[in-house]
């Protein structure tokens, strides 16, 4: 049994143990994902017509997300699936082995039951393992056995690879990065032997990755810029191309065959064929937030992953020694890389690390192993001091991946405070808590205590002239009340207390009235917390005309980075009119 063997048995061993602790597997985004399936196979319902029937039955019985986000009621009032049939497609056979299984084992057959989950496992752990022998072949076209071993052992259990598959392995980056694999290994042997076969299979690999997720198109410039080292190989590869451009059109058609019944489902629901089915979220190519996405303590793809520092070091040595495959490789990375920073919810969710980089490791492995060639042929004071560190960004990696799964490093808040107080710890304390960025979803912690006595350490009050006082459809926003962020902070919590009062009487405030009372908390510019109280007009003649919140503001808003502000609005049919409005910063 040779090293590969004995290394990808191993990564299974450990895929299994990691995916026996989880009690569902098809849950949250994946089930949005997989929700094609039982949907249509099961409930005959594809456009959820009758989801009130079986859909929130289901989700109930088997917790499989809080609230509906998978879907929404589209333009034509029927409801629409979130994310694009690419995963469904390669969950099918799984699935449909599943639903034979069901119902002869005993349990129902409803496409969440055990039987599904397990299969689904299955599912997962074989990708991963297909997509890791895949990751072997293609080095060994290049690399001593060694330096691939040595390789893929770094990516596999040193990167947040390692999380996305031995535990979120149904999520779409193991099967991207799998497909892709295939894809590249292809794309090697077409180059060589120049055979529709491979052409086909590069078609059906770039597709389903596309159906999955459509930022995957990027990596078609892996295939058409394979070995292109200098202009006058592009010209030779232009000439290529266009003598086997049959390859070619049976590569696109085979790509557009497995795209098109998600532009038949489009057209269906929402009455077009190309359908944008994010809303509220969106990539703007104008606004990347590459220093975010590399460095923050948030979700910084090097601070996280560290050993990737070691494979972008490694594009020097690419360029030098392996230059055909710099090219191609480089340019993806580069323009993959600001691709996933301009995705406007940046961090990408609850997971550990920067996940959308995960498939792009196939191609990131070759820098990493051109340097560790390179360092492989120095002398042993470099080499020693070089594996120490690789090792410890493997036990980082390791440790990390565990801290995020228990709960004490948080996927989407942590701070730089934060970060260091958890740093190689087991638990979190609550003091440790405390300096995490608050959430956008709720506000657990601004509720004042009623039995505790507290200083006011900063108060202001709005000027209010005629126009200032009045608002209206005309002017719905009131002016903005500014709190100072240097007030010395120390380890007490501070809150932050905006009140307003209006005049109930029905001439000067509608009865149809709704305001709302906004306290946010800016930083570099950015809105970094957002809290908004809701009061209609009855709400307030109930409470004597005044309206209050409260939001807690975390320690780490102490400094000139940070803008904490104040205001009201109102919807656009009402008015009102502001007899007081101030805001006070309370201290125990």
């Amino acid at each position: 049994m040779n090293k590969k063997t004995i290394f990808i048995l191993f990564f299974l061993l450990v895929s299994v143990y990691y995916n026996n602790s989880r009690q569902r597997r098809i849950d949250w985004d994946v089930f949005g994902y997989y929700l094609y399936l039982p949907a249509h196979f099961i409930y005959h319902d594809i456009t959820l017509e009758e989801k009130d029937k079986w859909l929130t039955p289901l989700i109930a019985k088997y917790s499989a997300t809080d609230n509906l986000y998978q879907a929404y009621q589209g333009p034509k009032n029927k409801y629409v699936m979130k994310y694009t049939m690419g995963l469904s497609f390669v969950y099918a056979p799984f699935f449909f082995i599943a639903d034979f299984l069901a119902p002869k084992l005993g349990y129902e057959r409803d496409g969440l039951s055990p039987p599904y989950q397990f299969l689904m496992m299955i599912c997962a752990i074989l990708f991963s393992l297909i997509g890791i022998y895949y990751l072997f072949k293609i080095l060994s076209l290049y690399f001593d056995p060694s330096i691939v071993l040595t390789t893929v052992a770094f990516f596999v259990f040193g990167t947040n690879y390692f999380v996305m598959t031995a535990f979120d392995g149904l999520m779409p980056h193991n099967f991207i990065f799998t497909f892709f694999a295939i894809m590249l290994y292809t794309t090697i042997k077409w180059y060589e032997e120049q055979k529709l076969k491979y052409a086909i299979i590069i078609g059906v690999c770039l597709g389903i990755s596309v159906l999955i997720r459509p930022t995957s198109i990027v990596v078609g410039i892996i295939p058409l810029l394979w070995n292109v080292e200098n202009f006058s190989a592009l010209k030779n590869r232009v000439s290529l191309l266009i003598k086997k451009f049959p390859h070619l059109l049976f590569l696109g058609l085979t790509s557009f065959i497995i795209i098109l019944p998600q532009l038949a489902y489009w057209k269906s629901v929402s009455g077009e064929w190309f359908f944008y089915s994010y809303p509220g979220e969106k990539i703007d190519l104008s606004d990347p937030h590459l220093k975010d996405v590399l460095f923050s303590y948030k979700k910084g793809w090097l601070l996280y992953t560290p050993l990737i520092i070691f494979a972008i070091i490694g594009f020097v040595t690419l360029y030098k020694k392996y230059r055909a495959l710099f090219v191609p490789i480089f340019l993806f990375f580069l323009i993959n890389t600001y691709i996933i920073s301009c995705w406007d919810c940046w961090w990408y969710g609850g997971s550990f690390a920067q996940r959308p980089f995960v498939e792009s490791y196939v191609f990131m492995v070759f820098p990493f192993a051109a340097l560790v060639t390179s360092i492989s042929l120095k002398k042993l004071s470099l080499l020693i001091p070089a594996l120490a560190i690789g090792l410890f960004c493997i036990y980082l990696n390791l440790f990390q991946t565990r801290q995020a799964l228990n709960g004490v490093l948080h996927t989407s808040l942590t701070t730089k405070e934060y970060y260091w107080r958890v740093f190689l710890k087991r638990e979190a304390t609550e003091e440790d808590k405390r300096w995490l960025e608050p959430s956008q979803y709720g506000g657990e912690k601004d509720a004042l205590n009623a039995t505790v006595q507290y200083n006011t350490i900063y108060g202001a009050n709005l000027l209010l002239d005629e126009y200032a006082a009045n608002l209206n459809a005309n002017n719905v926003f009131s002016k903005s009340i500014l709190i100072p962020t240097n007030l010395g902070y120390d380890a007490s919590d501070k809150y932050l207390v905006s009140a307003i009062t209006i005049d109930t009487n029905n001439t000067n405030s509608s009865a149809d009235l709704v305001a709302h009372l906004v306290v946010c908390i800016n930083k570099n510019g950015k809105l970094y917390e957002y809290r908004s109280h809701d009061f209609s007009f009855n709400d307030f003649k109930n409470n004597g005309g005044s309206g209050q919140m409260s939001v807690w503001v975390p320690p780490q808003v102490n400094d000139k980075n940070f803008e904490l502000k104040s205001y009201v609005y109102i919807d656009g049919n009402g008015k009102m009119k502001l007899t007081s409005f101030n805001v006070r910063v309370l201290s125990k």
